[in-house]
């Protein structure tokens, strides 16, 4: 008999886009083949079609969805996913308990005792349940992408609070000595999240050095600038495969230490465009070398003020 996993999703209305993409990912996932049979899913969200709620003239929108759907504290899995919003304010009645409040004695600290916004009424009720029962499973994303506000708009200042409201909530993910309290997922955007090659639409295999190409040896990078990723990287498949910290049979594991087997990713010039997919994960043990395997080496570049003034010297 297959297992029932109830989620619930909860966001602002700035994440629309990972809002859909959630909601499709959740609606697949039953079907997986590792899966298929075992787990059932049921998607707790207000906007999902045929499974919302309606929304009432006598009731605030929040009011609406905790009566109308199944709250956080009574699902599985909470996934809540924040970037330049925090969202409406919640009327006075919609008081935090006090050990919830900020008190982080900011510009912010009228606003401690309320909650800022459904959103985050919704992740303090899954918060409590968790802490106390160790369910629901919690998981918080943020979109690191900056905001691009403009001074002239008639709703710049309500943007740059409502920034500042997402900072300060983050803010309380961390310890007074700057140590993380809590956890959560940052991620970045870029390109459409269901391409199968890094970019847009089919496989061409004039964007990438795979066993198709014919060369029979990695090529100097920037070789096929048309395959770049959405972001600008190169050789994002193909060329040669690119080791990750990630152990393979648990992903979330990034500890140096131990043999277990590591992913590698992107394919490369001795293998076939099915090896170059943006799905596609190869492994091997943390000791193994070989002509196709390689790293993707990340330089940071020095802050601009220093920069400047080391060109002034």
């Amino acid at each position: 008999m297959a297992h029932t996993i109830r989620v619930f999703l909860a966001s602002p209305g700035d994440v629309a886009d990972e809002r859909a993409l959630a909601l499709k990912v959740l609606e697949r996932l039953p079907y997986d083949a590792f899966v298929r049979g075992k787990v059932t899913i049921e998607v707790v969200a207000w906007d999902k079609p045929g499974a919302g709620t309606p929304m009432l003239a006598t009731m605030t929108p929040q009011e609406a969805i905790a009566n109308g759907l199944p709250r956080p504290s009574e699902c599985d899995v909470i996934v809540a996913v924040f970037w330049s919003r925090m969202g409406t304010l919640l009327p006075e009645d919609w008081v935090k308990p006090l050990p919830l409040r900020y008190l982080s004695g900011t510009e912010f600290e009228a606003l401690d005792a309320r909650f800022l916004s459904g959103t985050e009424w919704e992740y303090f009720d899954a918060l409590q349940a968790a802490d106390s029962t160790g369910k629901p499973r919690i998981l918080v994303y943020r979109r690191t992408e900056k905001q691009v506000l403009d001074q002239d708009d008639p709703s710049f200042d309500a943007k740059r609070e409502q920034w500042k409201l997402v900072k300060t909530f983050f803010d309380a993910f961390r310890n007074p000595d700057g140590s993380l309290r809590r956890g959560y997922n940052e991620y970045a955007t870029g390109g459409d999240p269901e391409s199968e090659y890094p970019w847009p639409g089919a496989w061409d295999p004039d964007r990438a050095n795979t066993y198709g190409s014919e060369l029979g040896r990695s090529t100097a990078v920037g070789m096929y600038p048309q395959g770049a990723s959405p972001v600008g990287a190169l050789d994002m498949a193909g060329n040669v495969w690119e080791w990750c910290l990630n152990q393979y049979d648990t992903p979330s594991n990034t500890d140096l230490s131990g043999d277990a087997r590591r992913v590698m990713r992107g394919g490369s010039w001795n293998y076939e465009q099915d090896e170059a997919r943006t799905a596609f994960r190869g492994s091997d043990v943390p000791n193994y070398c070989n002509y196709d395997v390689g790293f993707r080496v990340v330089c940071l570049a020095p802050p601009l003020d220093e920069t400047l003034r080391r060109t002034s010297a």
